[in-house]
């Protein structure tokens, strides 16, 4: 009987130590995704951030103890391995498809008479198995005709998270039309300025080129004052307070 003891409480000791394994496929933890059988108010506590695309993490039972108490929850009763192994789902995505992915969101980013002639992603990407591509910032281009030799950034989210932020070489074509700004500098503007309820309007003068949607400097006629402005059409700009 009491060899069968000793094997016994061997056995739990061995469980109870040995390292056991999850996997995920989202951006933030939560203690469900550790222990599936808490109860559903633990379950729902949050845990943190997932490791990346392909990566792992390892946990500890403190860890997960410390989170639970965190919340208020209560840890009574709960079977916590001594650590465990949480690893992201992933896919790869090989160089030669990155472009198709990728192209939505940098030529929603361009801007009037650009367009994106192509990308040329050099490396695979490792993503989580749930993604999707978020916003795309590119380089303004310059103000002449002609291809455009510049990197875009893409981000990409899961659960609503950037997880992700690639960059990839991109060729855009600059046409006539974004080749000319919509303001020059030395052009004549309105410029409104709100005070005390009332809207007032006053010419003045920009002092650079500018697009709608950006801030310039530009001098007032009445006053001389020199002011920002963002301009809102190729005749108006508001007045932009602090520094």
């Amino acid at each position: 009987m009491k060899h069968f003891l000793a094997l016994a409480l061997l056995l739990v000791a061995t469980h109870a130590g040995a390292e056991v394994s999850r996997v995920v496929d989202h951006a933030r933890l939560c203690v469900g995704d550790l222990l599936p059988g808490a109860s559903a108010r633990v379950r729902e506590v949050e845990f943190g951030p997932a490791p990346p695309p392909g990566g792992s993490r390892l946990v500890s039972r403190d860890e997960v103890l410390n989170a639970i108490r965190r919340a208020g929850e209560s840890t009574v009763g709960l079977r916590i391995p001594a650590s465990m192994r949480i690893t992201t789902a992933s896919v790869r995505i090989a160089a030669r498809d990155v472009e198709a992915l990728v192209a939505p969101s940098i030529e929603r980013a361009l801007g009037r008479g650009v367009r994106l002639t192509r990308a040329e992603p050099r490396l695979e990407l490792v993503l989580p198995k749930r993604y999707e591509m978020g916003t795309a910032v590119v380089p303004k281009p310059p103000r002449h005709a002609g291809p455009f030799r510049t990197t875009a950034m893409v981000e990409v989210t899961s659960d609503g998270r950037v997880v992700a932020r690639v960059l990839v070489p991109v060729v855009l074509e600059v046409g006539e039309e974004a080749a000319h700004p919509d303001v020059a500098r030395g052009g004549r503007i309105a410029v409104v300025i709100e005070t005390g309820g009332f809207l007032i309007r006053a010419t003045a003068t920009a002092l650079r080129d500018g697009n709608v949607g950006d801030v310039v400097q530009v001098v007032v006629a009445n006053t001389g004052r020199t002011v920002r402005a963002r301009l809102v059409s190729k005749e108006e700009a508001r007045l932009v307070e602090g520094p």
